[in-house]
Order: C-alpha cells, then sequence, then structure tokens
C-alpha cells in the first residue's frame, strides 16, 4: 500500500462529521484536522476520531502545510472562497 492522503475537512455539522468518520475510517486517508467555528463540534471530532482542530480553514492551512486535500462541507454560500483559499494553498 502507498502513502496515505492527508485530508482536513472544513465544516462539522450534520454532512461534515460523516465526511470526517467516513475519511477516518478508510485506509488511504488519514485524517489530519478539522475545523468549525462551533467549539463543540471541534471537541467531539477531537474525541471520536483524535484529531487536532482549529476554528479556521486559515489555522488549517498554516499549521499543516503537509494536507494534500481539503474536504469543505460548510454551508454553501462559504464554498466559493473556501475552496478559493484551498486552490491557492495547491490543495486538492
Amino acid at each position: 500500500m502507498g502513502a496515505r492522503l492527508k485530508v482536513g475537512v472544513v465544516g462539522l455539522g450534520a454532512w461534515g462529521c460523516n465526511v470526517a468518520r467516513c475519511l477516518y475510517e478508510m485506509p488511504e486517508c488519514d485524517l489530519v484536522i478539522c475545523s468549525d467555528l462551533n467549539e463543540g463540534r471541534c471537541s467531539m471530532a477531537q474525541r471520536n476520531w483524535n484529531v487536532q482542530t482549529v476554528a479556521s480553514l486559515d489555522e488549517m492551512l498554516a499549521q499543516h502545510p503537509e494536507i494534500e486535500a481539503v474536504v469543505i462541507s460548510s454551508p454553501a454560500t462559504t464554498h466559493y472562497s473556501l475552496a478559493k483559499k484551498a486552490l491557492l494553498a495547491d490543495k486538492d
């Protein structure tokens, strides 16, 4: 098996939690970090997946430049600005 894909998840609402859980369980992926503005959701991610959490994508990118991909599971109105930041940081 090759190297595991290092992934971050932005947004830990109902859909984001499901995505993060699936990535955590995939042997091909390494869920490195999650981001959400809600501290309770971040605490849940830390407990469930033993993952670091931050409040913003900017913090995620600054603290973990090794991340190769970012999954955006935030409200649709935020997708453009978050996707643009991720792509400009050379993340899939």
